[in-house]
């Protein structure tokens, strides 16, 4: 993506980080919405509790009993704990990272959503006067990668799928990366392409789909520089 007029219209991107993907807002039923975002609400519900709890703690009155001329009188103190205070701004930032206290629509926990939380950022970029690309759909990639840790000898596997079914689920994005080696489903006559293409002529999409080349490295070792 490119094309924003200022740097905060970059820092504010949509992302599961910033925030940005938008919340899940009852529609009808609260009791519903409610049941089916339970341990969410149950979740803020004890955070609040608990800070309450931890901010009622941070200054405590205390009792001692003191026999004086064989009269028993009790006098009454003021503690400070900073153990009450550490906790209660704890959970204060935690609430505050979790406010308009609404789940959130995606995260990377839940399986596959689709296109949802790409077509959020497709919006802001284009509400920004922006411009953005699908970058090597049709690619496949997947490596393994050593460990390097004393004693352990190990690898991980790093795999990124393609997805060039996105192509016709998401809309008025700017257009593709397309490269001509491995060009199955998108860019072949009848592909894709021509769907979206075929869309657009009938009006169901706003927005022609371009397309454009792209650079590809096959190996991600560190490049010398020349």
């Amino acid at each position: 993506m490119f094309g924003f007029n200022s740097i905060d219209a970059y820092k504010n991107l949509p992302s599961i980080p910033n925030g940005g993907l938008g919340y899940k807002k009852p529609s009808g039923d609260i009791m519903k919405y409610v049941s089916a975002n339970f341990m969410y609400f149950s979740m803020i519900a004890l955070y609040m509790i608990l800070f309450l709890i931890a901010a009622f703690s941070i200054v405590r009155r205390s009792y001692r009993r003191r026999d004086i001329a064989h009269v028993r009188k009790r006098r009454h103190r003021y503690r400070f704990s900073w153990k009450a205070l550490f906790l209660t701004l704890v959970l204060a930032y935690i609430l505050y990272t979790e406010f308009p206290f609404l789940p959130i629509k995606y995260d990377q926990y839940h399986g596959d959503p689709g296109g949802g939380p790409f077509q959020e950022l497709i919006n802001y970029v284009e509400d920004n006067n922006g411009m953005i690309f699908w970058a090597h759909p049709e690619v496949h990639h997947s490596e393994m990668r050593p460990i390097k840790l004393p004693f352990l000898s190990q690898t991980i596997k790093i795999e990124t799928e393609s997805y060039p079914h996105l192509i016709t689920e998401t809309k008025n994005y700017t257009g593709f990366c397309i490269f001509w080696e491995g060009m199955k489903s998108i860019g072949r006559p009848g592909g894709l392409w021509d769907m979206v293409l075929d869309e657009y002529c009938s009006g169901i999409r706003t927005k022609p789909i371009w397309a454009i080349g792209e650079l590809d490295f096959e190996e991600t070792n560190d490049l010398a520089l020349v």
